[in-house]
């Protein structure tokens, strides 16, 4: 939205509460209400545009259809070929990378390439499938329990030997996110499950409570007997619901603490969660990206938000994990080894 001559810069300190507001330029969102017509809130009025024609105007170059916005979801395979080849059906598939301890070259072969709407993926995470038969391995995302997409490209594991999943998500705007995950005799490629929490928004006391009892309903929790997929999502889900609470609590108090706005606007939220499967169930967290956006000049307060800010997150994952190890954890135990 555009100002006008008379959207008064004092009115828009007071109200964005920053003394450094300065722009040309205000936010809004667009909505359709129950007769069709589109609304549109402008912020820092939040107030209709309709009730401020003195004060903005939106012309035609203003209004951005972020329903348009996706990401690329791409899925890999790194490993090495039996006999330093590929197959002919591979081949297309497959790029060459540098080479192995013992001299032979390192192929990355895809899987799966899916754009997605951002739209879902603020909506609820995201699930990717390592799925075999026979010994064809394949991967699979999955936005809901009925929405499976992927699955035509595979790998003959006779052929093939898988080393690394590699999951590659590219936001827009954003520097492409990786995601790896090793795997190896004892751990086989298809017993890798991975959640992806994409773009997901901050979470209250009360959207809390409200994902949890959704998350029980949908996904197995109040199911005496729920399938393997069903349990596997309600388990991780349940997880970013808990991290992503904590982290919204956090950065509201480093707020109030460093006197700052913080959002999560410009900078998305990304969080990878694995499950691999071999003898007993492993589970890992990925912060592929928890910093927010924090608007303030001061230099050195950034850097000390930032430091506390990752510390804190590194305590959450450690926390979320329950009986797992996190950085504090490590920390501790090389103290005491050095003691």
């Amino acid at each position: 939205m555009n100002i006008t001559d008379q959207g008064g810069e004092e009115d828009l300190i007071s109200l964005s509460g920053r003394e450094d507001f300065a722009s040309y330029e205000l936010p809004a969102i667009s909505y359709m209400d129950d007769n069709g017509k589109i609304e549109y809130i402008v912020y820092p009025y939040n107030e209709y545009l309709s009730k401020l024609d003195d004060l903005v105007f939106m012309d035609d170059f203003s209004h951005k259809d972020f329903y348009n916005d996706t990401a690329n979801i791409s899925v890999s395979v790194i490993g090495t070929s039996e006999g330093g080849t590929v197959s002919d059906q591979m081949s297309d598939l497959t790029d060459a990378l540098g080479g192995g301890d013992g001299g032979e070259s390192y192929l990355s072969v895809s899987l799966l390439n899916e754009d997605l709407p951002i739209e879902t993926l603020s909506l609820d995470a995201i699930d990717i499938i390592m799925a075999k038969s026979s010994n064809e391995l394949t991967a699979i995302v999955t936005t809901t329990e009925e929405d499976y997409r992927g699955g035509s490209n595979t790998v003959d594991l006779l052929s093939f030997n898988v080393e690394w999943i590699e999951v590659v998500i590219s936001m827009p705007g954003e520097e492409p996110w990786i995601h790896k995950v090793k795997v190896g005799e004892e751990r086989t490629p298809d017993s890798v499950f991975m959640t992806l929490s994409l773009a997901a928004p901050g979470l209250t006391d009360k959207a809390a409570k409200e994902l949890s009892n959704k998350f029980s309903h949908i996904h197995g929790g109040e199911v005496d007997n729920p399938n393997t997929l069903s349990a596997m999502r309600f388990y991780t889900r349940t997880m970013l619901n808990d991290f992503i609470y904590d982290q919204t609590k956090v950065e509201d108090e480093f707020e109030d603490i460093y006197n700052v706005k913080t959002s999560h606007v410009d900078t998305e939220r990304g969080i990878a969660i694995t499950l691999v499967m071999d003898d007993v169930l492993r589970t890992s967290i990925n912060l592929l990206e928890t910093k927010p956006d924090v608007l303030s000049k001061d230099e050195a307060l950034l850097q000390s938000y930032r430091l506390v800010h990752g510390l804190n997150m590194s305590m959450l994952e450690e926390k979320v994990l329950k009986n797992g190890y996190g950085l504090y954890s490590i920390w501790r135990r090389c103290q005491k080894v050095e003691a």
